[in-house]
């Protein structure tokens, strides 16, 4: 249930600010409110839904200020966890992030842009668990989870998911040649020209926008 409706919020079947009708939402997931609510509780617990005494339940809102912190923060942390991971990693380790690599990259020829963005977030987890710092691991666990809503609107502008993949295959690459600091640079320029391209997309959704 917690997964299903965080997916509903990640790809923005759920909108940002859009108030919760338990009712009708567990109509529409054919679940009863009890689960629904733990759901609920789970996600408040993650941001990505907020209460208010006048308001009620709702999607949490995504703020140029917020995204900008945080994809400079997750830039930080991926940069030095993938710095890390090519230090640690061993050849089994290498294979298989090759191959999700792979198959990503399948996975974006075909145009799939759903099964992509999961393993693009399976890879990027991936790396900074192969850092083998458990406090980063950690920390990068809270916040990607606020990110993956913004990463996921980046993907649907057409000329950013061809630049993403590109900028994959060179920090594979880097970690391939086993080059820890370009790895690194390549990872925090890849997060944070992510971030840039969702602040530029929220920014022109803003009221006051030309």
């Amino acid at each position: 249930m917690t997964a299903r409706l965080r997916a509903m919020i990640m790809d923005g079947r759920l909108k940002p600010g859009e108030r919760i009708n338990e009712n009708a939402l567990a109509h529409s997931m054919d679940v009863s409110r009890t689960p629904l609510r733990e759901a609920l509780k789970t996600l408040q617990g993650e941001g990505l839904i907020l209460t208010e005494l006048h308001r009620g339940t709702y999607v949490s809102e995504i703020t140029v200020e917020e995204t900008a912190e945080l994809f400079e923060a997750l830039a930080g942390i991926e940069r030095i966890c993938g710095e890390l991971a090519v230090r640690r990693l061993g050849a089994v380790e290498l294979r298989k992030l090759q191959a999700l690599h792979d198959e990503m990259y399948a996975f974006h020829a075909e145009k799939d842009r759903e099964r992509y963005f999961e393993l693009n977030d399976r890879i990027h987890r991936a790396i900074v668990k192969l850092s083998g710092n458990t406090r980063l691991i950690t920390f990068h666990a809270k916040l990607i989870v606020g990110a993956t809503r913004a990463r996921f609107a980046a993907l649907h502008h057409a000329a950013r998911w061809d630049e993403s993949v590109d900028e994959h295959k060179g920090i594979m690459t880097a970690i391939e040649d086993r080059d820890a600091g370009e790895a690194g640079r390549l990872i925090h320029q890849h997060v944070h020209q992510t971030g840039a391209l969702v602040c530029t997309m929220l920014d022109k959704r803003a009221p006051d926008a030309p």
